[in-house]
């Protein structure tokens, strides 16, 4: 990957933290600090393709969870 890639992931990471924060998805929030951290410094880029696939599947688990809220009228708008 260019260095433009790694800065784009960065960035990326970056605006996905904060809601991870606002929904209590610690665990979530962790992993995207770190690859936030591991492309900003070009640091631990070889683990970058795993927390990637990490943090894919711990986003599809929640989205789940948040549908199942959503669709069983748990959540008032």
């Amino acid at each position: 990957l260019l260095i433009e890639d790694w800065q784009a992931i960065s960035d990326a990471a970056h605006k996905m933290a904060a809601p991870c924060k606002h929904i209590m998805a610690t665990n979530l929030y962790d992993k995207i600090k770190e690859l936030e951290q591991n492309t900003a410094d070009l640091k631990y880029c070889e683990q970058v393709p795993e927390l990637i696939k990490t943090i894919e599947q711990k986003v599809k688990k929640i989205n789940k969870s948040l549908t199942e809220i959503i669709d069983s009228g748990r959540l008032k708008s």
